[in-house]
């Protein structure tokens, strides 16, 4: 058996949506923000298709190249 090193899930491609406490689905609307993980980037959206066009023009700039790595000195929550 091979054992894949490629992930098919890679950690750098993870985002957490974070849903605003006034959403409330399709009637009331979507909104919220999406943060990358890796970098700390988040986009505010409003609405399914700028949540999704905000995670297509972030995946773009990662396919193009210019991923931002995070910075080391950047202050993280504590544990």
């Amino acid at each position: 058996m091979a054992l894949c090193v490629k992930s098919s899930h890679p950690s750098h491609r993870c985002y957490v949506v974070k849903l605003h406490r006034d959403a409330r689905g399709a009637r009331g609307g979507l909104r919220g923000r999406v943060e990358h993980l890796a970098t700390g980037r988040w986009f505010e959206f409003v609405g399914a298709e700028e949540l999704a066009a905000a995670l297509a023009r972030d995946l773009a700039t990662e396919e193009g190249g210019q991923v931002f790595r995070p910075d080391p000195e950047f202050p993280r929550a504590p544990d």
